[in-house]
């Protein structure tokens, strides 16, 4: 979809060699999206369009890019959070055994890996054994020029605001914790285990 291209905030010139490729909004089940990705003539349709590499944003739903490596595409596994400790930590022992085997598919085919953490890195690393020098740290970080806190107010007038999944790998408590401790109301927005 080439119109959403449009919202990347990056040169005219790389805009042009990114193609973003996802299935029509009318695939509404999850059915229909686990057939559109897997079909092989989509994927070497995609390939013939002159696409080169692949990039994840996760490792769920990287079964695509594996199978388009299988074409001669390059994949770039971003990731950020290792799934399989994921599962781990919710105790989710029956998703756990699904997602560990595809990471480690995932990092092992994989051009390039991108994790947040150097202990997410280090867990790659052991498990892919000679080619540990592809995998590189992206931490999560926080614009502190553009968030920074203000030495001469005394208070805040606005509540804080969390948007994203009630998980135990999003820190979630902390933020409740620092908003008390600061007297400052916070709004949060979502679902999942901590709820």
């Amino acid at each position: 979809h080439d119109d959403d291209v449009g919202l990347i905030d990056a040169p005219a010139k790389l805009l042009q060699r990114i193609r973003l490729i996802r299935p029509p909004r009318r695939l509404r089940t999850r059915l229909s999206r686990l057939l559109y990705s897997v079909n092989p003539w989509r994927l070497r349709s995609i390939r013939a369009e002159g696409v080169e590499i692949a990039k994840t944003n996760q490792v769920g739903g990287s079964w695509v890019a594996l199978l388009l490596r299988l074409f001669g595409v390059r994949v770039f596994a971003r990731c950020g959070y290792l799934l399989s400790r994921r599962h781990y930590k919710n105790r989710n022992y029956l998703l756990l055994l699904a997602s560990y085997p595809l990471e480690s598919i995932l990092y092992r085919a994989a051009d390039l890996v991108s994790v947040t953490t150097e202990a997410a890195a280090e867990s790659v690393r052991s498990r892919i054994g000679g080619s540990a020098e592809k995998v590189f740290v992206a931490p999560t970080y926080v614009d502190t020029e553009l968030f920074k806190g203000d030495a001469t107010r005394k208070t805040i007038e606005t509540a804080v605001i969390y948007v994203g999944r009630l998980e135990p790998q999003k820190n979630v408590l902390n933020l409740v914790k620092a908003c008390r401790i600061a007297g400052v109301p916070l709004r949060i927005i979502g679902t999942g285990s901590l709820e």
